[in-house]
């Protein structure tokens, strides 16, 4: 029986993808001991080669670690070192798949296919409803900002409990308990759960602060939406907000506060032009600092007048080119 420590994005697609990993592992004699949720916080890039890891450890859907027991991901920005992604060689315990549309749904299908795994029918149901939500494709403006299914639900969840606690242990038991729960039970019952009925009630009222707060500052460009906010505190859904203010805009800048200045580049799906889009969002991220996938792009700078002027550009480049 090996015992692991799971170090996972502290998000959707993070925990889901830790307790589709997690019912693997107890499946076969192992388990998971340690819960330890990771973000992209100023600074962890550049102390990830030499991080602490309590071993022997799982990183899944965040940066790759040759001294990971286990990796998988999904992420164009996952190599920190040119070397590293050089050296890579998948294997049982190793994947790197960009086309994946979530890493929880990457790691279902890759655990059947090298080791026969067979999942319950709920995780199945879970990791087909995060491919949508992680990779932005849901059917209507309305089922991305909403919370009808139990992913977007535990999207909220995480996101209003996590917002402004930083005590790491705090944040490790929260999402650990969540990583273990959904990987016993359907997410549905989980969500349902009593102690959570604040938590999302506080979600719809963030929302609609949310959407005040972005028809008062947003405008359209073309066929991009600009928006500048002081701080992302106390707002959700930013990656789509901006689409339900305004629909037929093909495009996103956002720009905020958060430590550092953030700019969040995307795609609206759901219109034609974005959804014939060749633009590498992602690969425009990891010019400055930041990474994402193929439809969105996170770029972060140290001071405003720099990340205010590459938002203008961004608006003209996204105009002009996509």
């Amino acid at each position: 029986m090996t015992q692991y420590h799971l170090y996972h994005h502290d998000d959707l697609d993070g925990v889901t993808t830790g307790a589709v990993l997690l019912y693997f592992l107890k499946q076969r004699g192992d388990d998971i001991i340690g819960f330890h949720p990771v973000d992209y916080a100023p600074g962890v890039k550049e102390g990830w080669a030499e991080y602490s890891f309590q071993t022997p450890f799982i990183i899944v859907d965040f940066l790759y670690h040759p001294r990971a027991d286990w990796w998988l991901d999904h992420h164009g920005s996952s190599f920190i070192k040119p070397e590293w992604q050089n050296a890579f060689v998948p294997d049982a315990q190793h994947e790197f798949d960009p086309a994946a549309k979530s890493c929880c749904g990457q790691v279902l299908r890759f655990l059947t296919r090298q080791y026969g795994a067979v999942f319950p029918d709920y995780l199945k149901t879970l990791a087909a409803e995060v491919d949508i939500n992680d990779s932005g494709s849901e059917s209507t403006i309305k089922d991305a900002i909403g919370i009808n299914t139990p992913a977007r639900k535990i999207s909220c969840i995480i996101a209003q409990y996590l917002n402004g606690n930083e005590a790491a242990e705090v944040r490790a038991e929260f999402t650990g308990n969540l990583i273990q729960r959904l990987a016993a039970e359907d997410a549905a019952i989980v969500t349902a759960d009593p102690m959570f009925a604040k938590t999302l009630q506080g979600y719809e009222k963030s929302l609609q602060h949310t959407i005040e707060a972005v028809k008062a500052q947003a405008t359209l460009q073309g066929v991009v939406v600009k928006t500048e906010l002081d701080s992302d505190a106390g707002f959700v859904s930013l990656n789509h907000i901006p689409f339900y203010v305004f629909p037929t805009a093909a495009y996103q800048v956002t720009l905020f506060r958060r430590e550092v200045y953030i700019i969040r580049i995307s795609v609206n799906k759901l219109t034609e032009q974005g959804r014939n889009s060749a633009l590498d969002l992602g690969a425009m991220g990891r010019q400055y600092d930041g990474g994402g996938h193929k439809g969105i792009g996170i770029l972060r700078f140290e001071t405003q007048a720099t990340a205010v002027k590459k938002a203008e550009e961004l608006v003209q480049y996204l105009n002009t080119n996509g």
